[in-house]
């Protein structure tokens, strides 16, 4: 799973490359292309301002080769945004799963948890920034859990991440 996670912090600031690229220089991170009309028939939808243009499953062999679905969507612009989501085997396991993540950033701009009728936590959201080691360039995060699923977004743009996440949840 450390793998998988640093792979995302360096994922991010290279988002404009495409999935295949980001992931050559990580040796415990393998990938299994696949092309987009593979992947389950999205809402047809007037204005779709999301295009999908790869997707991936991405492997950590240290973690007994656990198999993390993404997909990379791009704008008109051409601002890249990559989705993951990594089902857990429980919802405490996915909100472990969002602190590493949250750990891993340079900056946690917005945390919240939601609590349920019995005040248990039922889910969490965080919007974090990742900044490229002895560089100015910054990426951002927005991650947060749906029962036993962790979900990330990456981009280069805050702005665009949020506007997908509001397009992806309505999928």
């Amino acid at each position: 799973m450390q793998t998988i996670l640093v792979f995302w912090i360096w994922t991010v600031i290279a988002a404009q490359s495409s999935l295949e690229g980001m992931l050559a220089p990580l040796p415990a991170v393998r990938h299994t292309m696949m092309p987009p009309e593979t992947a389950i028939p999205q809402v047809e939808r007037e204005k779709d301002r999301f295009k999908l243009v790869e997707m991936a499953n991405l492997h950590s062999d240290d973690e007994g080769d656990v198999l993390i679905p993404s997909s990379a969507y791009e704008t008109p612009e051409g601002t890249r945004v990559i989705v993951a989501h990594e089902r857990q085997s429980t919802a405490a396991a996915a909100r472990d799963a969002l602190k590493r993540m949250m750990n891993r950033a340079t900056k946690v701009t917005q945390h919240k948890t939601t609590k349920g009728n019995k005040g248990k936590v039922t889910s969490e959201r965080a919007v974090v920034v990742w900044t490229e080691p002895g560089t100015a360039r910054s990426s951002f995060g927005i991650l947060w859990t749906d029962k036993n699923t962790f979900y990330w977004i990456t981009s280069v743009s805050l702005p665009v991440a949020l506007e997908f996440e509001m397009w992806y949840q309505k999928l």
